[in-house]
């Protein structure tokens, strides 16, 4: 069986992690572009972020027999997330619909991301923000459908009602076992560290325990350069002086 995974965060993953997807039966995948963690600054570190996800993980995963996309997106995820990044986003999939009549359009709508981790996932103010994304979707779906496609609604993941934080960071960083930078006046996870580390603030933390690095690299050293190119011809010629 062939596996295709339509949302999944491989800029955070080590390699390891795609020979066990290949050997599991993964053949493609679609990394969303997020938020990292700390304050993109300068127009360079989103040239540096997306140069990352065109060039190096495309190059990355292709040795592994996986192919890798991506969809480039300004922060509408997070703090970002709610009605107004949701209409556009609509707005964006219905032109892409129209202009270029795809086989497979796949659309992130990112509404119900936070209110249900704000307020609880049985909320008043979830129920509003629920009934607020129907409304906004139906005329999108109303649209697809009466064009002869198949629509396909899901939710990605579930949230459950909790009554005590666990700080698993706070936890890792007082045990010595987690490393901070300041930037700005404000800490954030220093994820190039090797050790264990929670690279981002989900729901269910994923765990890592060791970093992926280029070889002739310090696990420090940012994995693309604002100097490099977005193609995989660039990544290869660069993975090729790095290992000589």
């Amino acid at each position: 069986m062939r596996i295709f995974d339509p949302h999944i965060h491989m800029t955070s993953r080590t390699t390891d992690d795609y020979e066990a997807m290949y050997a599991a039966g993964v053949r493609a995948v679609v990394e969303p572009a997020f938020w990292l963690g700390q304050p993109r600054t300068s127009p360079e570190s989103f040239y540096d972020y997306f140069d990352s996800l065109l060039g190096w993980e495309p190059y990355r995963a292709a040795q592994f027999g996986i192919q890798h996309f991506c969809t480039i997106a300004l922060n509408l995820w997070g703090p970002n997330a709610g009605m107004p990044s949701t209409q556009w986003i609509l707005g964006a999939a219905r032109q892409v619909f129209d202009e270029h009549d795809p086989d497979l359009t796949l659309v992130y709508i990112p509404q119900m991301d936070y209110e249900p981790q704000r307020s609880g996932p049985d909320s008043a103010a979830t129920a509003r923000a629920a009934r607020r994304l129907d409304d906004a979707l139906r005329p999108l779906i109303d649209h697809f459908l009466a064009a002869g496609a198949t629509v396909v609604a899901l939710s990605e993941y579930g949230i459950t009602p909790v009554s005590r934080p666990v700080d698993i960071n706070r936890a890792l960083r007082r045990a010595g076992l987690l490393d901070v930078y300041t930037q700005d006046g404000m800490e954030y996870l220093d994820p190039w560290t090797p050790g264990p580390r929670a690279p981002s603030p989900s729901p269910t933390t994923r765990w890592h325990t060791s970093t992926c690095a280029i070889p002739g690299t310090s696990p420090r050293s940012p994995r693309s350069s604002a100097n490099s190119t977005a193609s995989t011809r660039s990544w290869t010629r660069r993975a090729k002086r790095r290992t000589a």
